[in-house]
């Protein structure tokens, strides 16, 4: 039926036939989803349970939920977060050299700070130098996030890039896009240094995790970017 109606609103001239196109063609996309909308996503981790109220939980029992993805279990191993950083890493479909990869990048990471805690002599520096690779690369992309973003808004014939908040999960994906992309800018894998990408990858971590280091230094532009544009910030919410 709604395949009759966009063709029948895409053969007469009306004035809002695009924007007809547009919410029917999501309708077709919902349609398509494995589970209906009033399905909820599955607390599969203890930490995410112990977070939910008593009521939040007595709420659960009486609703519909998603299986777990296969991937999604509640291993101490289990990171969403960098199941999705595998992703960002993985070329050509093959995940399994990406997680080698991140593997082998967070095992260089520890055995620099391994090694960076018995050269310090001092004991409460020794306490501050962080030796989990996971919690540097959490850290790492938290200090990658941008705050700001720009978006082109279009005025009298002028595009005005236009500062404008940028969500969580947007966040995420630049300070991944940002930590791969500086981490490859010595293509092919092993370049005439003599690192492999693992190496790139487990300096520009530890330069994030401190603050430093190319990926900080795109964030720091954006942001930049977004001061010298402050002026146009009242064009998002202007027609």
């Amino acid at each position: 039926m709604s395949f009759i109606i966009l063709r029948r609103a895409l053969q007469l001239n009306l004035p809002h036939k695009h924007a007809i196109y547009n919410s029917l063609r999501v309708l077709q996309i919902k349609n398509y989803s494995v589970y209906p909308p009033n399905y909820v996503e599955p607390i599969y981790h203890p930490d995410q349970l112990k977070k939910l109220s008593s009521d939040e939980r007595k709420e659960l029992l009486h609703k519909n939920i998603k299986p777990p993805l296969q991937n999604q279990n509640a291993s101490v191993f289990f990171d969403p977060i960098l199941r999705k950083f595998v992703n960002h890493v993985m070329k050509g479909g093959n995940k399994a050299m990406a997680r080698q990869i991140i593997e082998e990048a967070f095992e260089k990471v520890k055995r620099i700070q391994i090694r960076k805690f018995h050269l310090e002599k001092d004991v409460k520096k020794q306490e501050v130098i962080l030796t989990n690779p996971l919690e540097i690369f959490h850290k790492a992309v938290e200090n990658c996030k941008p705050v700001l973003d720009v978006t082109p808004v279009k005025k009298g014939g002028v595009v005005y890039k236009v500062p404008v908040a940028v969500p969580d999960h947007k966040a995420q994906f630049l300070a991944f896009r940002w930590l791969v992309d500086s981490s490859r800018e010595h293509e092919p894998r092993r370049s005439h240094t003599g690192e492999y990408f693992s190496d790139r990858l487990a300096k520009e971590l530890l330069d994030a995790c401190d603050n430093l280091g190319k990926t900080i230094k795109k964030k720091v532009e954006l942001h930049k970017l977004c001061e010298a544009n402050k002026a146009y910030a009242h064009y998002r919410w202007t027609k």
